[in-house]
């Protein structure tokens, strides 16, 4: 599935967070998973255009420190439409040409330490196309008004095709809408542009921005998610957050827990935290622990696989006796550790593969590599025999590509030339030595 990589996550703005790795450990800490990459220019067109201030620079920084301590990259082309609004052009009226140039600065960039561009890094998950849109509100600045359902898709139609055009071939995330109400989105806001994205195929995911009370909040989100899921869309929230000016952490901290009811039954697919940085009111730092502590509670109630707590039973007692289940171990990948696996014993076999709907796992680099290493926990001194399945690619065709379980408890790859990147990967059965 292309959105796997995006399920369970918990994307970390760092916006004005030069030291990478400062913000990777503050980010873990707060359950991170992706850091999302926005306001990379704030001045202007121009600036962006000559990468005033090596912004590129730091940018390759931040992204190289935190993919070595394990997280995946988001990109978020907002702020581009930022700049635009700014200088008094419409975004919602540019034809895909005029996003190209822009967005290739990034996707065409070389990604840090590696021998491949943005476009084509596996720890790259989604690019985010603008968000936060004015659609039928706004009439206050017509310049950052699409002014109608139409106009919009037609805006956020025109960015996907420069992201084709520059070879991104991952999921795209599109929304970031600010306005939801007991309905889902407020349709007063964006009439039917939401129901009408969650049909598209050219989007993978729906985002929005919490920063509605709870009242709005509550049945919201859990309507929201229905809408994008009608359309079998994945429903994000990119972000939320509180300022922490003139505002005690343990106020901040409260504010986050009543985000928690919210979260728990809604159905949502990953969540967003603004901000981890250095100098912005609504930073999460350690110096902040009762926020931190809150904001790790919200993450727990995120209803996904390998995210949310066991529920307690309603009684107050003992949970009533069932079936044992087989008990899986997840572990991280050892290629990339965004990729997450599930092993057991089954009888006389070792069963193992990825933890994942549709069997996606990355592969960045060709040849014979590990994939990944099987926990001691599972097989304890057995050892599971050579056993070897085909590695098929996203589209279901087979370029030789294989995949094998070793007897030294590893999981192996061998991908020819040019074959690097996305895989499907089943589920593996090995006889016990």
């Amino acid at each position: 599935m292309r959105t796997e990589g995006l399920r369970g996550s918990v994307q970390i703005s760092a916006y004005g967070a030069p030291d990478g790795a400062r913000w990777a450990t503050q980010a873990a800490a707060l359950g991170g998973t992706h850091m999302r990459l926005t306001n990379i220019f704030e001045e202007s067109t121009a600036q962006a255009a000559r990468n005033g201030g090596d912004k590129l620079g730091e940018m390759d920084n931040k992204v190289r420190a935190a993919v070595d301590a394990g997280f995946r990259i988001v990109v978020d082309f907002s702020y581009y439409r930022n700049m635009l609004i700014k200088e008094g052009t419409n975004p919602y009226f540019l034809e895909w040409p005029a996003w190209l140039s822009p967005m290739a600065q990034i996707l065409s960039r070389q990604f840090p330490g590696a021998d491949y561009d943005y476009a084509h890094a596996p720890e790259v998950s989604a690019v985010a196309l603008s968000g936060e849109p004015d659609i039928l509100w706004g009439d206050n600045n017509p310049t950052q008004q699409a002014k109608s359902p139409d106009q919009y898709l037609w805006a956020l139609r025109q960015q996907a095709i420069a992201v084709r055009k520059l070879d991104y071939d991952g999921p795209i995330t599109a929304g970031g809408f600010n306005h939801l109400n007991s309905d889902g989105p407020d349709r007063g806001a964006y009439g039917d542009a939401v129901d009408r994205l969650a049909a598209v195929p050219w989007v993978d995911a729906l985002t929005f921005h919490g920063y509605d009370e709870q009242a709005k909040l509550k049945p919201g989100i859990a309507k929201f998610v229905d809408v994008a899921q009608s359309g079998g869309k994945l429903a994000l929230m990119e972000e939320c957050g509180f300022n922490s000016d003139n505002t005690a952490d343990a106020a901040r901290a409260q504010k986050f827990r009543a985000l928690i009811p919210c979260i728990a039954a809604s159905g949502l697919s990953g969540l967003g935290l603004w901000n981890v940085g250095d100098y912005n009111g609504y930073d999460v730092r350690a110096t902040h622990p009762e926020a931190m502590k809150a904001w790790n509670e919200v993450v727990a109630a995120m209803p996904v696989l390998g995210r949310a707590g066991a529920a307690a039973p309603a009684s107050g007692g003992s949970p009533s006796p069932a079936p044992a289940p087989t008990q899986w171990t997840t572990f991280a990948g050892d290629a990339t550790p965004g990729d997450a696996f599930i092993a057991a014993l089954e009888g006389s076999a070792l069963c193992v593969g990825p933890r994942s709907e549709w069997g996606t796992v990355t592969v960045p680099t060709v040849g014979q590599k590990r994939l990944a290493t099987i926990p001691p926990a599972v097989l304890g001194d057995r050892k599971p025999q050579r056993t070897i399945y085909p590695l098929l690619k996203t589209d279901g065709t087979s370029d030789g590509a294989t995949i094998e379980v070793w007897p030294n408890r590893t999981v192996v790859t061998n991908v020819p030339a040019n074959g690097g990147g996305k895989r499907i990967a089943p589920m593996m059965y090995a006889p016990l030595a």
